[in-house]
């Protein structure tokens, strides 16, 4: 792609192209998007190829992906405290893995608690020990790539706000367990004090901090459909990694729906490919496929594929085929002659009703 090419031809509107009169030989196929009109291959252009060479006896019929590549190194960039205690680190794009270690400092127990959501570009570090040092030296490693920083302690101690926690709607479904986010991670739940009502009884459940996600606590006991609740945390229920706790009751009243406006969506796929896919739900409103509502991920195609309980809307569908397993879209390479993995969107918009599952039969044409 760094000479210019013996022949070529221009795409229509539709991308059609057609290229006359080839002298015998084998040739490589290559599409550019081509900008700057220089024939050239530019780094911020999209590419497309053939797998192979080609020898046109006669007309030959093919079609090429256009694709960017990532040619951008992963970095920091963003390291501070926006709080007291609770340090965000940023990277300029998804990471896999993020993590921190100290240089000039070696703590004695577990020094922090992570808020880390992989193929995100932030996370969060909350500091629960705070040497006697004025700064700290960190390293940072994100993915292959390493960086050192440095953190000053000076201002910093360790937070000493009051608790609070909001309830997560995606969980008033009556499949789901019934879930909250606080604002710092927790320590401890104390079931004892909090009070749920049902309708007018009272009941007993139990609440827990889940695993590896110490700022989310859930209700561990299935809530029954069409039935009014009153959630309460009395002071002192909710205790975090701080030490702190919620000084004031907080409540909150919800109806949990009925299991009919929940119908089950399941996707039955025909395509000639073996490997990991990716399916990602959409709302209909969703014009560009930017937030999925839900995704699910499978190591192989399978006769069924599903979403579970799904509230009742219209909704759109992609599918991904994950070629390299990383749960998310990969492009291409030229130079590495690695192709961008296929992308298949659900031809139109589905319904899910009240009372009625729902599984797509999707053909995938390649």
């Amino acid at each position: 792609y760094q000479i210019k090419p013996t022949y070529v031809g221009k795409s229509d509107k539709r991308g059609m192209f057609e290229i006359p009169y080839l002298r015998e030989g084998n040739y490589k196929i290559v599409a550019l998007e081509d900008k700057n009109g220089n024939y050239l291959f530019d780094p911020v252009e999209q590419i497309g190829f053939l797998d192979s060479l080609v020898s046109p006896q006669d007309s030959l019929s093919f079609s090429l992906r256009l694709f960017q590549e990532d040619l951008e190194e992963q970095f920091l960039s963003s390291f501070k405290f926006t709080q007291p205690g609770k340090l965000l680190v940023k990277t300029n794009k998804p990471y896999e893995n993020i993590n921190i270690d100290p240089i000039n400092y070696s703590f004695k127990k577990q020094w922090f608690v992570s808020d880390i959501y992989k193929k995100t570009d932030s996370a969060v570090f909350w500091f629960t020990d705070f040497p006697t040092i004025d700064t700290l030296e960190l390293i940072v490693s994100i993915d292959d790539q390493i960086d050192t920083v440095a953190v000053n302690l000076v201002t910093q101690d360790s937070l000493n706000a009051s608790v609070t926690c909001a309830i997560d709607k995606s969980t008033l479904n009556p499949y789901e367990l019934l879930s909250f986010k606080s604002n710092v991670p927790m320590k401890e739940i104390l079931s004892d004090s909090i009070l749920i009502v049902r309708d007018t009884i009272v009941i007993n459940a139990i609440f827990g901090i889940r695993e590896g996600r110490f700022r989310e606590v859930f209700l561990s006991d299935s809530l029954f459909e069409s039935t009014r609740y009153k959630i309460t945390f009395l002071p002192g229920a909710l205790k975090s990694i701080f030490d702190t706790q919620n000084p004031d009751s907080i409540t909150f009243e919800y109806t949990i729906p009925k299991k009919s406006d929940f119908p089950e969506l399941t996707v039955s796929l025909d395509v000639d490919y073996k490997g990991a896919t990716v399916l990602e739900l959409f709302s209909n409103t969703d014009k560009e496929l930017k937030k999925p509502l839900k995704t699910v991920r499978y190591s192989n195609v399978e006769d069924k594929m599903g979403f579970g309980f799904q509230k009742t809307g219209k909704y759109k569908l992609k599918l991904i085929l994950d070629g390299d397993n990383d749960g998310q879209w990969s492009t291409g390479n030229y130079l590495e002659h690695v192709q961008p993995e296929r992308v298949y969107l659900y031809d139109g918009v589905f319904e899910l009703k009240p009372g009625f599952d729902l599984d797509i039969d999707w053909k995938i044409k390649p």
